[in-house]
């Protein structure tokens, strides 16, 4: 068994793995993961923390700084920002798997 410690905490024991920064996909209240999905380009994020909070754009390119926090660019439109990776959360493949509003 593996266990999984969340970003808000939780602390789940799985039969799975999962790559780290996967945002996993559960069922409430029963706590049972249905699906995962990677941190990668091309893939929808909601940015959770900082200046760009409540932003959803496609994650375009993740730049990797050594020692520092890696950063994430995101295209929403013809706008494109940069954050923190640590402050995206995957919310689906090519379009939102939540509603967001």
């Amino acid at each position: 068994k593996v266990q999984l410690n969340l970003h808000d905490g939780t602390n789940l024991l799985s039969e799975e793995g999962y790559k780290t920064s996967s945002t996993l996909v559960m069922k409430v209240p029963d706590m049972k993961i249905v699906d995962s999905l990677e941190f990668k380009e091309g893939y929808i994020g909601l940015v959770i923390k900082g200046k760009n909070v409540s932003r959803i754009g496609k994650i375009s390119k993740i730049t990797p700084f050594g020692i520092y926090k890696d950063a994430v660019i995101l295209e929403s439109g013809n706008d494109k920002f940069q954050t923190l990776k640590d402050y995206v959360l995957v919310v689906g493949k090519d379009s939102p798997i939540i509603k967001l509003e």
